[in-house]
């Protein structure tokens, strides 16, 4: 049709207005809409939880730069550091970054990337980089595709980097090109007094075979009086940093060594070293589950003799109702400090109403506004109300969770909050809420993009809670990137964190005791 310059969702979008559209294209021309819609907030997702752990760092400055596997980051929530077509000032050094490369990577909706090719001769792309390093005249480049000849090799294609950006280094005074995309060409190299670096990456890389490729590593500049005068390349694994390779200036040039032996010469064979050997095949998908389960069985484990438990009492008393139109997840205790204030237990109701939304849950409303919860409250405080003191703290809307399920709604909060509370509940009557957990299960693309949206949120607390000092900071995080969390979450996580920094304060106590011993030995 004559429309390859158009960008695709322009192309379908104007497609789907055509008069008298072929039924079959209409089909194809909605689903790839879709599509588009759903790949652009699953990986914004991502980038809030990106943009969390960064936040999590108040005191370096953190830059961003897009590669050809992003969306352009001013539609994401890093926007405020992005590096792409920016200078940024660094005391008195400047930095200018150039995002993307040569090439759009299917799978990212078109709309919402860095846009061009490069290569010979300049390309539109091309000149917009140049035009504006010749305006913004940075000391430090940073660039995804790397100047043309350095650390660009690509079998069998050659070599695939940016003449243009090679010409601008030659002919201008840059300290350093800092570079990515083409993992396995990693190193340093200096060129007409431009030093060249690609680190390879620092996350593991999952590549199309299933093989998982090693990350950790990156760069060390130390930079005085305008000139950069050594560069460490080193390894993050666990909570160590190695020093792999040193580079050092000297009068007669720069002076190389190998300080890693061993990850130096796994890492020079594309080979792995600081992971299980059986990691390289086909990486498992996120398991929100079996973190979520793990700590929930660690705080069960503080609440003593199980069958002396009210929550066994609760099953016992509530279980024993035949007719109840209700089921239940008990979600916290006041025994181990997961319930709410002045509670025994913390219960999540499951009923079919069909009057929830978004913005307004039943549980919150009143029993004119929910006839079907103040009938379940109801039943509940009659039943175990006199014996037990309990708290609703969520109520889920079970024909509300399953038309999102149909409907395959990655954003729904109330399907969110669904899989959070039947990861970690214990469950009262559970025939009700069967149904919705058997549709997750036979949609498994969905519930494992669910599960996985869910876990990177629930990660963020595992990789983070030992430098969050407050429940009410960390909580600010989430808040600040849109997560919400359900009241037996948050108290979950408040008495996880102050297990933590309990034992974190043992830990420098034991270390400074340590130090003093030390010393007088």
């Amino acid at each position: 049709m004559d429309k390859t310059d158009d960008l695709l969702e322009d192309f379908v979008d104007q497609l789907m207005l055509t008069p008298d559209l072929p039924e079959d294209i209409q089909e194809k021309g909605a689903r790839f809409q879709q599509y588009t819609i759903r790949a652009r907030r699953v990986m914004q997702q991502k980038y809030k939880v990106l943009e969390n752990i960064l936040s999590l760092k108040p005191g370096p400055l953190c830059l961003c730069l897009p590669g050809n596997y992003d969306m352009d980051l001013k539609y994401t929530s890093l926007h405020h550091r992005d590096l792409h077509l920016r200078r940024r000032s660094v005391g008195d050094l400047t930095i200018g970054g150039y995002g993307g490369a040569g090439g759009w990577t299917q799978g990212i909706p078109e709309r919402y990337v860095i846009h061009g090719r490069s290569g010979r001769p300049f390309s539109e792309r091309d000149l917009e980089m140049i035009r504006f390093f010749e305006a913004a005249r940075p000391d430090l480049i940073v660039t995804h595709q790397p100047a043309h000849g350095f650390h660009d090799q690509v079998t069998p294609m050659g070599e695939t980097g940016s003449p243009a950006l090679l010409h601008y280094c030659e002919t201008h005074d840059v300290l350093a090109c800092l570079t990515g995309h083409i993992h396995e060409q990693w190193g340093f190299a200096e060129n007409e007094g431009t030093i060249y670096l690609n680190p390879s990456n620092f996350g593991d890389v999952h590549r199309i075979s299933g093989r998982v490729s090693e990350g950790g590593f990156f760069h060390e500049i130390e930079i005085a009086s305008g000139r950069i005068e050594r560069v460490a390349y080193k390894k993050i694994s666990g909570r160590t940093l190695y020093d792999i390779m040193l580079y050092d200036r000297r009068e007669s040039g720069w002076r190389s060594r190998v300080i890693d032996t061993e990850r130096y010469g796994a890492h020079l064979r594309g080979q792995t070293y600081d992971r299980p050997p059986d990691s390289n095949d086909h990486p498992s998908a996120p398991e929100w589950s079996g973190d979520a389960q793990a700590l929930y069985r660690d705080l069960r484990a503080e609440a003593g003799d199980p069958a002396a438990h009210p929550v066994e009492k609760c099953l016992q008393i509530l279980g024993a109702e035949d007719n109840i139109t209700y089921s239940l997840d008990i979600v916290g205790w006041a025994k181990d400090g997961t319930g709410e204030s002045e509670t025994d237990l913390d219960l999540v109701v499951y009923m079919r109403c069909g009057q929830s939304d978004e913005d307004k849950t039943c549980f919150r409303g009143s029993a004119s506004d929910c006839p079907h919860f103040a009938a379940a409250q109801a039943m509940i405080r009659e039943r175990i109300g006199g014996r037990i003191p309990f708290e609703i703290v969520d109520c889920i809307d079970l024909n509300h969770v399953e038309k999102s399920i149909r409907a395959r709604n990655y954003e729904c909060e109330m399907t969110q909050r669904f899989v959070v509370y039947r990861s970690v509940g214990r469950p009262i009557r559970a025939d009700l809420f069967a149904p919705a957990e058997k549709m997750l299960s036979l949609d498994g693309d969905f519930r494992r993009e669910l599960d996985g949206s869910i876990g990177s949120y629930f990660r963020i607390f595992m990789t983070t809670a030992g430098r969050v000092r407050s429940f009410s900071t960390y909580e600010s995080h989430l808040s600040a990137i849109g997560i919400r969390l359900p009241g037996s979450m948050r108290a979950h996580i408040r008495a996880y964190l102050a297990r933590q920094q309990a034992g974190y304060k043992k830990r420098m106590t034991e270390t400074a005791n340590g130090k003093i011993n030390a010393e007088q030995d």
